[in-house]
């Protein structure tokens, strides 16, 4: 998710690029859409973004670093995995998958 955000604005290196570009040059929104169909919100020292599915992932600039904290990991997991359980379970309903 985080490359697909980066590769609508490919000038951009980091997370501390997008900051910047939000906060101080102001040249991005603080949220919105990438060309690339992420939705971003900037929020204190990090980022949330969006994908098609409704999958989010935080991420903050800690020390200079991109980082998860271990709540935002599990939260972000607890979405595939109900995003797994959408996907699957109409064939679930049909029969359609059988024990192998």
């Amino acid at each position: 998710m985080r490359d697909r955000l980066f590769a609508a604005y490919p000038e951009l290196t980091g997370l501390s690029d997008l900051l910047t570009a939000v906060r101080s040059t102001r040249v991005l929104p603080r949220e919105g859409r990438s060309t690339t169909g992420i939705d971003y919100s900037f929020h204190g020292a990090g980022c949330r973004m969006t994908d098609e599915q409704r999958i989010k992932v935080d991420v903050d600039l800690v020390d200079g670093i991109e980082a998860f904290d271990d709540w935002r990991v599990h939260a972000f997991l607890a979405a595939l995995v109900r995003a797994l359980i959408l996907a699957v379970e109409p064939e679930v309903r049909k029969g359609a998958l059988n024990r192998s």
